[in-house]
């Protein structure tokens, strides 16, 4: 959902009256703040139980994507924008180290080098998807309210996974 919206965030901030100068900044903001989401999520990784960190990092992607589809101002693009960025930044550390718990030091590299082929795989059909809804109803909003409902999934995908830093 990140990619396929990252990549088409400036045909929709001009869709929305919005320049393409407009959205270099949006895309800016982003790289800011994944870098500054990196290292606040990073540090929550060791602090806090790594489903309540993912959970959070969902959560901020979700609340971007709806903020991003009922924006009718640049402001309110760059706090969804700033949310995504954080996000995502957010994501990785998490990710990183709930992969280590998961499957353990011993299998970290196998199991992250089969999890890019399986990546890739849920990536490539977010820009069909995309484009399809956006030619269908001349809006990004059915896209964006589709992927933060998968998000809202995804999070629920997390309740059975038990991992050891859970009692935190």
């Amino acid at each position: 959902a990140y990619t396929a919206i990252l990549s088409n965030l400036t045909p929709y901030t001009v869709s929305l009256g919005g320049t393409k100068e407009q959205a270099s900044t949006l895309i800016m903001v982003i790289a800011i703040t994944g870098l500054i989401g990196k290292i606040l999520f990073g540090m929550a990784a060791d602090k806090f139980s790594l489903r309540a960190s993912l959970w959070a990092a969902q959560g901020l992607v979700a609340v971007a994507f709806i903020m991003l589809a009922q924006a009718t101002s640049q402001p309110l693009m760059l706090v969804g924008s700033s949310l995504l960025g954080l996000a995502a930044g957010g994501m990785l550390p998490v990710w990183g180290a709930l992969m280590a718990q998961v499957f353990g030091l011993s299998s970290y590299g196998r199991a992250m080098g089969l999890m890019g082929p399986l990546i890739t795989l849920c990536v490539m059909p977010s820009f069909t998807i995309t484009g399809r809804l956006v030619d269908t109803y001349s809006s990004y909003d059915p896209v964006l309210y589709l992927f933060t409902g998968l998000c809202v999934l995804a999070a629920l995908l997390l309740l059975p996974l038990r991992l050891a830093g859970d009692a935190r």
